[in-house]
């Protein structure tokens, strides 16, 4: 089990690797968060998601834009690889908390949004029917 040092330096590489777009570096600390027995939970929410989470505001703030927020989401997706079948080990999410549909609209393709909505919705708990990108509405409605 690392400790909270441990931890916080694991949790913060995996931040920094999603935010860099460093795919084998989210891999690497996945790898080594699970080794060292942290959380997979955490290490998703606060560690891989957080650095996509910074990627969104250096969006915002224009330090970053569409290609890049597709590189983090690489690495970000490279890392869930790793903790989100450990997270399903653990048993942690018992029950299902609910359903959801989710979708981008017909005329949209951009679908970095989604996914984190799905992943973090996924990782929650709750079933994710997931029905893509550029989805005409009436497919929404069935």
């Amino acid at each position: 089990m690392a400790t909270e040092e441990r931890t916080k330096e694991i949790l913060a590489a995996l931040q920094e690797a999603v935010f860099k777009f460093e795919e084998d570096d989210a891999v690497k600390w996945a790898q080594i968060s699970l080794d060292e027995g942290v959380d997979p939970f955490v290490s998703t929410m606060d560690g891989l998601a957080a650095g996509m989470i910074q990627a969104g505001e250096a969006y915002n703030n224009k330090e970053y834009f569409v290609p890049e927020l597709l590189m983090c989401a690489d690495a970000l997706y490279a890392g869930l690889d790793l903790t989100k079948p450990a997270i399903a080990a653990t048993g942690r999410v018992a029950e299902v908390k609910g359903s959801i549909v989710l979708g981008v609209v017909e005329g949209d393709v951009h679908d970095i949004g989604k996914n984190l909505v799905k992943m973090m919705f996924d990782v929650a708990g709750w079933t994710v029917y997931d029905l893509g990108k550029d989805v005409p509405l009436d497919q929404f409605v069935e």
